[in-house]
């Protein structure tokens, strides 16, 4: 099984972006799976059991380039979201 993999998924909106201590998510994406990962690609938050709107505290995580990825649940694609943190 293969999965589409997408740069932005119109459901989703992120800022600030560049970031410092937090992001806001929102949008239509309650049959999402929501995660952040590292530039690793080490789990860093798993955000699937929130709801719109979101802050998410994001403080601890080192400055750089962090994913979130957004899976839909109806059709498995994936959505990859650059953020970073300064």
């Amino acid at each position: 099984m293969s999965a589409h993999i997408s740069a932005q998924a119109d459901c989703i909106e992120i800022h600030p972006n560049p970031f410092t201590d937090f992001v806001i998510l929102d949008g239509n994406f309650a049959t999402y799976d929501k995660q952040i990962f590292n530039s690793v690609g080490q789990l860093v938050e798993d955000l699937s059991n929130h709801s719109s709107p979101m802050k998410i505290k994001l403080d601890n995580l080192s400055p750089g380039l962090h994913f979130i990825i957004a899976k839909d649940l109806s059709n498995q694609n994936l959505y990859v979201h650059k953020i970073l943190k300064q």
